[in-house]
Order: C-alpha cells, then structure tokens, then sequence
C-alpha cells in the first residue's frame, strides 16, 4: 500500500497545549491508516510530549510567581 504523508501537506503549528493535543490526535489517526511511518510518528510524538512537559512547566511558575505576588500583598496588608 501505498503511504501519503498527510503531515506534509500543511504543517501545523503548535502554539498552545490544545494544539498539541490535535495533532497527537490526528498523529494517531494517520499512523493507523498508515499515512506515516512508525518512525515518523514516534519522533513526533516524542516532541509533542516534551513540549507539553515544557507547558505543564511554564504554567506551574506562571502559578507560583501569581502566588508569591498575592502573599506578599498579604503581608503588606498586614
């Protein structure tokens, strides 16, 4: 059979962590119609997971500097 790299056609860019999730979906799609190679799908899979570890990390200090700041607007206040 032949395989058609459906990723080709229009890359798809992963600016957030909802996008990543698309295309870990579609990843998976196109892998079961075997529109990609394992090979392929394996590295991208890789990165879409370590770019959402990347995410899950950003946000937890974006929560602890919002944290810090309203602590110590607290202890201003008292």
């Amino acid at each position: 059979m032949k395989t058609k790299d459906t990723l080709k056609e229009k890359p798809k860019r992963v600016s957030n962590i909802r996008a990543a999730r698309r295309l870990m979906a579609r990843l998976i799609y196109d892998l079961q119609r075997e529109n990609i190679t394992s090979e392929k799908a394996k590295t991208l899979a890789y990165l879409l997971i370590k770019y959402s570890e990347l995410f899950k990390v950003e946000k937890l200090e974006e929560l602890e500097n919002r944290l810090k700041r309203i602590e110590e607007k607290i202890d201003e206040k008292s």
